[in-house]
């Protein structure tokens, strides 16, 4: 049997016993995350398929009904950042092999995990710094991109994906050392292309990590009315300025807005879920770059604390914005159900609703309150009623 299908032998990284049980772990959480991201993407496609049944219906019994779109862009963007964190977690999953066979063997195997790992980890921090800024235009601008850029943003961000995956190979030409290979406890770039592991990898983790602080510092300044918004800026609060809402206040709001701002404040939380996963892994890799030494047991906490960064935004998305995992509520109707697409009392949801031949648009929210999507807001059929009950 050859060292292609799996024999360990003095010229491989051999793993001791605990260094297996800590790569089994890895297996392990990346295997949690890959649950958690897979039964959010099969609720959200199953989501669709009911609601293009439902338009389907609808459009036959009354072809002049004007629908919004399925998915609106921001759910888009969700489902790209939830498919780069199940790649993600692919990658990590692969480790299981090494953690059974005791040493890592250079094959098609270990190359694949290489491009896997590194498609994943940059997709997601790409896709984590998107749905920042977005966050951020949203809650403190009142402000919501359109359609357009939010998809030409999206196809940017994967072509760099792609590229930074492609230019590394590219550029090296030495034949004889293959790109990805071993890097003591599973694959991924060579350890002798350190320049590109920081160039291609770990800049655009740290890069994304510290824009995403300033920018969630800056909403919750915002939010808790340390800064103000005048125009296109931010600047400190004065005592000319509105005053800020107190307790008692704030309970008279209505159920909507109080839900949007416990939602807001759950945003918050995004950041935070970023640097704990990235940050240890940092520090450690910081320290080998520095003085050339890490232990297995720093790099394997650190990296399983890494691999669960899918099932904690998976249950964080799930929670704060569960519009982006189900998207419109519109059911299909019964055949004896007349078809009526009615408006709902802005007391009620603040925003109008999709009715026969009228279009909606979208309309922007106070500091802190997250503004509705057309593409997210519930549709209602309602039976039309007899000119006796009128």
């Amino acid at each position: 049997m050859s060292e292609a299908q799996g024999v360990c032998s003095a010229d491989n990284d051999l793993l001791s016993f605990g260094a297996r049980l800590g790569v089994f772990v890895t297996f392990e959480s990346s295997l949690i995350s890959a649950i958690a991201v897979s039964l959010v993407l099969c609720y959200t496609f199953y989501r669709v398929v009911k609601k293009i049944a439902a338009r389907r219906a609808v459009r036959q019994r009354n072809s002049e009904v004007e629908l919004p779109p399925i998915d609106a862009t921001d759910s888009l963007g969700f489902l790209v950042f939830m498919f780069g964190e199940l790649i993600k977690a692919i990658g990590g999953m692969m480790n299981m092999k090494w953690a059974l066979q005791g040493c890592i063997t250079e094959n098609s195997f270990c190359t694949a995990q290489g491009y896997i790992r590194l498609i994943g980890d940059v997709s997601v921090s790409f896709f984590s710094l998107y749905i920042g800024f977005d966050t951020f235009f949203v809650l403190v601008y009142g402000w919501r991109a359109p359609s357009r850029v939010n998809i030409g943003a999206i196809i940017a961000l994967c072509l760099l994906t792609v590229l930074l995956a492609a230019i590394g190979p590219a550029l090296r030409h030495d034949k004889s050392l293959s790109y990805m290979g071993s890097t003591i406890y599973w694959c991924w770039i060579r350890r002798q292309y350190l320049a590109d592991q920081v160039g291609l990898e770990y800049l655009w983790m740290w890069l994304t990590a510290l824009i995403q602080l300033v920018l969630y510092g800056l909403m919750a300044l915002v939010m808790r009315g340390v800064l103000v918004v005048k125009g296109p800026w931010l600047r400190l609060r004065t005592k000319s300025d509105a005053p800020i809402e107190t307790g008692s206040q704030i309970s008279d709001l209505g159920d909507d807005e109080r839900e949007n701002r416990a939602t807001a404040n759950l945003l918050l939380f995004y950041p935070a879920i970023h640097v704990i996963c990235v940050l240890p892994l940092s520090i450690v890799r910081w320290k080998y770059f520095a003085q050339g030494v890490q232990t297995s047991a720093s790099v394997l906490t650190t990296s399983t604390i890494f691999e669960l960064s899918g099932f904690l935004n998976a249950l964080l998305y799930t929670f704060s914005r569960p519009d982006l995992v189900s998207g419109q509520n519109l059911e299909r109707p019964s055949q004896s159900q007349p078809i009526t697409i009615i408006p709902t009392p802005a007391d009620n949801i603040p925003m109008g609703k999709w009715q026969e031949g009228e279009k909606v648009r979208r309309r922007t929210a106070g500091q802190g309150i997250l503004p509705p999507d057309d593409e997210s807001r519930p549709i209602t059929l309602h039976a039309a009623r007899s000119s006796s009950q009128a």
